[in-house]
């Protein structure tokens, strides 16, 4: 599978307009939301402070002892405590997953620590193989938990196409006290996938999104994105321990004449009962679409459930599914919910011919993106709102 898109870690953050922010790996900047009146329905602009830009390649590793340079796949977020958690990878398709902390909001980082270690493994490709991770992204419940999944794969057993779904899954790691220390890992999803994400709604019902790539045409996956449900915080989905790749629930997938597409799902449930939205690419290995990313919908009430043939048929239609803006081109977006309501999708790509890590404002429904701005050139990564009027952008 081509995972070309990948790139080194590349950070900003978004900026109060007095206090500065630090950044941690790769490129690195600092970014300012100013909350002001506007006269459509949105009400918040993003500037950039440049000032802040930083562009790390390299960290130690302190559990490990060495310095680790591939430094890809970030991730943050602002956790209860106040401190910051950022989880990454190493190499382009992932090797090893690693976290490190902020207890000032940015200023300041620790050093990594490796929380999930590459090793060797028999598989059916060969006796010799490795056991690879990839692709990770976490989520603090309510109760404070911390969940933190990625994608665990045989690294020549997943070209296996005759059994690649029993040569890759979703492990799951669990912290109790704020990153600090994880839980053993566990398998929780068998079958070919990528990309992981989380979303907690009010009824404690947790969402995990991914890319799956179960199928497989010509020698290329045939993505779409679909769905896990928890309802006991993680520890069953689909009411199973390990779920397959034949439990999941097929929420989006784009087909036309050479195959089917949908991929790198991340979602947040919107403010004022307008339901749940949900940006992805539409991308697959080999092939691409013009309309990428796009972000589809759901009600409260629906959750995603429609009882519609996504998964043979494609779907859903353009009453749930749109292009994020019509003069932009990209991959890997992500997505994030201010305190206002409006929503945040940043991605890589080209806008009004233009390359860059373009972020986009939308309003209280994930509808009209526009006030495109991007600080610098990127690729997968991440934003998140960390507080007084700050976004951290990786």
């Amino acid at each position: 599978e081509d995972i070309s898109k990948f790139a080194n870690i590349n950070y900003y953050c978004k900026y109060n307009m007095k206090h500065q922010l630090n950044t941690l790996l790769g490129l690195s900047f600092f970014l300012l939301i100013s909350l002001s009146s506007a006269a459509n329905d949105h009400n918040v602009r993003i500037s950039w402070d440049y000032n802040t830009y930083e562009e790390l390649t390299s960290v130690y590793v302190s559990n490990k002892g060495y310095t680790e340079s591939q430094l890809h796949y970030p991730r943050v977020k602002k956790l209860q405590d106040g401190s910051l958690l950022m989880v990454f990878m190493n190499h382009e398709v992932g090797f090893d997953i690693f976290i490190r902390k902020s207890y000032d909001n940015g200023k300041t980082w620790t050093d990594a620590t490796m929380v999930r270690e590459r090793y060797s493994a028999s598989s059916s490709a060969s006796p010799n193989d490795k056991m690879i991770f990839s692709t990770p992204d976490f989520i603090q419940l309510q109760n404070g938990q911390i969940l933190l999944a990625y994608q665990w794969r045989y690294q020549r057993g997943y070209g296996d196409l005759e059994n690649t779904n029993q040569n890759c899954g979703i492990e799951l790691i669990v912290s109790d006290d704020s990153g600090k220390t994880f839980s053993k890992p566990r398998v929780i999803y068998t079958g070919r996938t990528w990309e992981p994400s989380f979303l907690e709604l009010p009824s404690g019902e947790i969402h995990l999104y991914i890319t799956d790539s179960n199928e497989v045409m010509n020698k290329l996956s045939q993505p779409c994105v679909a769905l896990l449900r928890s309802f006991d915080k993680g520890k069953t989905w689909q009411g199973k321990e390990i779920a397959t790749y034949k439990d999941g629930e097929a929420i989006s997938r784009t087909f036309d004449e050479r195959g089917s597409y949908d991929g790198m799902p991340t979602a947040q449930y919107l403010h004022n009962n307008n339901g749940i939205a949900l940006s992805l690419e539409v991308w697959s290995s080999k092939f691409q679409v013009d309309e990428t990313p796009v972000i589809v919908h759901t009600s409260t009430d629906k959750n995603w459930r429609y009882n519609e043939p996504i998964r043979e048929k494609g779907g859903p239609d353009k009453s749930r599914k749109k292009q994020l803006n019509k003069d932009f081109r990209g991959f890997g977006p992500y997505m994030e919910i201010l305190p206002t309501g409006e929503v945040l999708v940043q991605a890589n790509g080209e806008y009004k011919g233009e390359q860059g890590m373009w972020l986009f404002i939308g309003n209280n429904q994930a509808d009209n993106f526009t006030y495109a701005s991007s600080p610098y050139v990127g690729h997968w990564g991440s934003i998140a709102y960390i507080d007084n009027d700050e976004v951290f952008s990786a």
